[in-house]
């Protein structure tokens, strides 16, 4: 990586939810995931995703941009080196959903990117083991 810039803006929620935000659509997408009911950032909610974004007036979007030199994107990549760059990529989002998880109060709520992983393991696990025991 040769640069990480950051661009952030304030935007409309409601125009942001109309144009944008399709709840049932992206319900449905989790369902062929892998974490769905084991993260809290994952469904099924015990909360309407819609009225969560109605109670909101405005949206910060953060976004990172990850710009690589020339010679990272000429390069063939063995299958560990691969890896090494995804594990580094998941250590930005941690970074990065802990900037978002700082910048939340009492009225606002930070949104993330695909599943939650500030923790090493997940607290949403053990509450669905304690829930549902193995037999």
């Amino acid at each position: 990586m040769t640069e990480l810039i950051k661009y952030s803006a304030d935007i409309d929620v409601s125009d942001f939810h109309e144009k944008y935000v399709d709840v049932e659509k992206y319900l449905s997408h989790c369902q062929e995931c892998g974490s769905m009911g084991i993260n809290w950032s994952c469904p099924p909610y015990d909360f309407d995703p819609n009225e969560i974004w109605n109670s909101y007036n405005k949206l910060k979007i953060i976004l990172y941009k990850i710009e690589f030199d020339q010679e990272t994107l000429d390069h063939t990549f063995r299958e560990n080196e691969l890896e090494f760059y995804l594990m580094r990529l998941s250590k930005f989002k941690i970074k990065w959903m802990s900037e978002i998880y700082n910048l939340e109060n009492e009225d606002s709520l930070g949104l993330y990117f695909g599943p939650c992983n500030l923790c090493a393991r997940c607290t949403r696990n053990l509450v669905f083991l304690v829930k549902c025991p193995i037999k």
